[in-house]
């Protein structure tokens, strides 16, 4: 019989989508007051590979990656996404322009493996973790690259976000493991 053990480290952070640069500047402030201090953040890429958010945040949008210093505790992913959407709902009424959503904060983690974001939507490949929060694995890290599996975002599949996961998960191995 295996034997439970709680597993190692991993590295919080957040994806952000922006209408633009001030929206952008607003939610890195905001992300810090309320998961402390930021340790990396990634370039800023052109969101792309969608129109899914385009009629609530706009045609331009900004895709930014913040991590932050701190344990972190994989139990608590549910509860991060529900401050991402109640940051989402704050920074809209302060923004306000007419978007409805204009920045989209996606709480994951980093482990040695995967790459696990949390969302309110559920699907086939998603595992429930309380209070109305779903985890998906969105990329496996094998062979010594991250791959993407058949539901993983576009942005996501694309490579051109890895060298900042990459990077996290390099000084994470040196740090932890």
């Amino acid at each position: 019989m295996a034997e439970s053990k709680e597993p190692g480290p991993v590295i919080f952070f957040t994806g952000v989508l922006a209408s633009d640069k001030d929206a952008l500047i607003i939610v890195e402030n905001k992300l810090s007051t309320v998961w402390g201090t930021i340790r990396n953040q990634s370039s800023e890429f052109s969101f792309d590979n969608s129109q899914y958010y385009k009629n609530e945040t706009g045609s331009s949008i900004i895709r930014k990656f913040f991590s932050f210093y701190g344990d972190f505790d994989r139990e608590e992913l549910a509860i991060r996404k529900l401050q991402s959407n109640m940051l989402e709902k704050n920074i809209a009424e302060e923004i306000g322009g007419g978007l409805t959503r204009p920045v989209n904060i996606d709480p994951g983690y980093l482990a040695p493996e995967k790459l696990v974001l949390a969302s309110c939507k559920n699907f086939a490949h998603r595992i429930y973790i309380g209070n109305g929060v779903f985890a998906e694995i969105t990329l496996l890290y094998r062979k010594g690259k991250f791959q993407a599996l058949e539901w993983t975002f576009p942005d996501f599949a694309d490579t051109r976000y890895h060298e900042f996961f990459y990077q996290e998960r390099a000084d994470m191995m040196r740090m932890w493991y």
